[in-house]
């Protein structure tokens, strides 16, 4: 078993860092002359970046610890429901929808899930292909029909109503 080096992988991290400020800075460039990069032109071209940490797979892409974090660019969830209420298995709805990208999916219920596109292209896509699916049915959710509290706020309200009404009876 190989020990761990905090040093080595600092310095790997460090040199793949700076290659591929090297590489951005090469296609930022516009010029013909294309002359040697020191130092402070990445750091330059990267002060953009600065304070900015990455987020995979998020609503969005970045949190910026210095100012306001940006919007979201992400689609919004899809709703994947089945037909006749039967039991829905995520691993097949993932298998299904593995044609679209790389989904997340996220069961809700029985017959219900929830699932993250990476684009609002695939998204589109996605509900287009799966409209006339015989098993599955697609649509964008919706935080006032889909939502779980929602119907609970919803349920009480009624439950609510109709003890008042019972005892002014």
């Amino acid at each position: 078993m190989k020990a761990h080096n905090a040093g080595y992988d600092s310095a790997l991290t460090g040199h793949v860092f700076i290659r591929l400020a090297h590489f951005y800075c090469l296609w930022k460039c516009s010029s013909p002359n294309i002359k040697p990069f020191h130092l402070l032109d990445y750091f330059r071209e990267f002060s953009k970046f600065r304070n900015c940490l990455n987020l995979i797979r998020c609503s969005i892409s970045h949190i910026n610890l210095s100012n306001s974090d940006p919007k979201s660019k992400r689609p919004q969830w899809i709703v994947v429901k089945t037909r006749d209420k039967s039991e829905l298995r995520p691993h097949h709805v993932s298998h299904v929808l593995s044609a679209f990208g790389n989904v997340n999916v996220r069961k809700v219920s029985k017959s219900k899930c929830l699932v993250a596109m990476p684009s609002i292209g695939m998204a589109a896509g996605l509900l287009l292909e799966m409209d006339g699916h015989p098993q599955y049915q697609c649509y964008r959710y919706d935080p006032l029909g889909d939502s779980i509290k929602t119907f609970l706020c919803i349920s009480c309200f009624r439950l609510c109503l109709s003890f008042n009404n019972l005892r002014n009876f």
